[in-house]
């Protein structure tokens, strides 16, 4: 569903670009766009409601929504850094709490939200993929070691897996499985940068298939590895010594 919605969501955006002859929208001036091709009924132009006014109404809506969906992203990711950076120099005998790692992160992040063009985060992007296939690559390694040092686990595992369905567990799954594809706010900005457009629909349904066989394979492994003992980012599970860290 999610993939489908950002094919129809670039589609559309096209089909307005062509039609208004623009040569690109971003989400608020693309929902604005389409309100203006509503034929309002008799009844409701008598209160002096057209699709322009409906369209300003409406940007405003998603923009709002952007905010706070991007918001509580950037809080997640927060919480995720924070924990990760406190494990690895809790082992290295630097001892921080959570709040410091946040704090100490935030001028950072904010010197880069201040960067506006795509373009200039390319280098930065090639080295957060290259970091993030290593920490995969980790993360794989330490999980098929366990399992040629104790294969019991593996069945164990797989009775979690099915115990956890159901109760509180199922709405969590699908809170995870909604942020996991928490990339939609970069779909228009993503397809606006690119010299040839029409080749975006392609190009981004190759990087999902890629990205749900990444998350599908990884959740798998860390449960039957883990067990009831997973955490909520897998890399909190990784033995906790220097030498692992460095």
């Amino acid at each position: 569903m999610a993939i489908h919605s950002m094919i129809l969501l670039v589609n559309c955006c096209q089909v307005l670009c062509k039609r208004y002859d623009v040569v690109s929208l971003d989400f608020g001036e693309a929902v604005e766009a389409a309100f203006w091709q509503f034929k309002i009924n008799k009844r409701i132009r008598q209160y002096h409601i057209t699709g322009f006014t409906l369209g300003k109404i409406a940007k405003l809506f998603i923009n709002t929504l952007l905010i706070l969906t991007q918001f509580g992203f950037c809080c997640v990711y927060f919480v995720f850094m924070s924990q990760n950076l406190k494990q690895v120099f809790d082992a290295s005998g630097a001892v921080l709490g959570e709040q410091v790692w946040v704090g100490i992160l935030l001028p950072m992040i904010i010197l880069l939200c201040w960067i506006r063009n795509l373009d200039t985060l390319v280098p930065l992007a090639i080295v957060a993929n290259l970091c993030l296939f290593f920490g995969l690559g980790v993360i794989l390694y330490h999980v098929f070691y366990l399992f040629a040092e104790k294969e019991a686990r593996i069945y164990s595992g797989c009775g979690v897996v099915a115990a956890s369905i159901g109760g509180t567990a199922l709405p969590a799954f699908f809170g995870n499985a909604l942020y996991s594809y928490e990339g939609i706010g970069m779909i228009l900005p993503l397809e606006n940068k690119m010299k040839t457009p029409k080749n975006f629909t392609r190009v981004l349904l190759s990087a999902m298939l890629v990205i749900t066989f990444i998350f599908v394979s990884i959740g798998t492994l860390g449960y039957l590895a883990f067990g009831s003992e997973i955490e909520d980012s897998i890399t909190l599970n990784l033995p906790k010594d220097k030498h692992l860290h460095s």
